[in-house]
């Protein structure tokens, strides 16, 4: 029985894989590493963004609400209704909108808003390669 199953497989001829084969196998091992990472990066970021989210919407109301207690407004809307007095006194106008300018609060939301595009532009480019490899794959 032995000798039978040897000799059925002397006859059969060896099938040589494809040139190349082990080179586009190591490749695209590569790239499912590298989508792994993407993926596991993609699954840190969205928390990330939705808590940047939630920030940047608190320190927005919390702007509007300084600029409001510092009344900013009120001397934004001199600019409109009583232009010539704040063209004769220019100067004073310019240091009075700089006192009431809440800095702090923006110096916060311009900081959230930062975080909250650095975020959304990672969040981007990793959906943007998934989606590009998800096509390749398919294709």
């Amino acid at each position: 029985m032995r000798q039978n199953l040897e000799q059925l497989f002397v006859h059969l001829n060896q099938i040589e894989p494809p040139v190349g084969l082990f080179l586009r196998l190591l490749n695209r091992l590569g790239k499912e590493k590298q989508l792994r990472a993407i993926r596991r990066q993609l699954m840190i970021l969205t928390p990330v963004l939705i808590g940047a989210f939630a920030a940047l919407a608190l320190t927005f109301q919390s702007v509007q609400a300084s600029f409001h207690e510092t009344g900013f407004y009120q001397f934004i809307s001199l600019l409109f209704s009583d232009f010539s007095i704040v063209v004769v006194y220019w100067q004073n106008f310019a240091l009075s909108l700089l006192e009431t300018l809440p800095v702090t609060g923006l110096i916060v939301f311009l900081t959230t808003l930062l975080v909250f595009l650095s975020a959304l532009r990672l969040f981007a480019r990793d959906i943007k390669i998934i989606f590009a490899s998800k096509q390749l794959i398919n294709c």
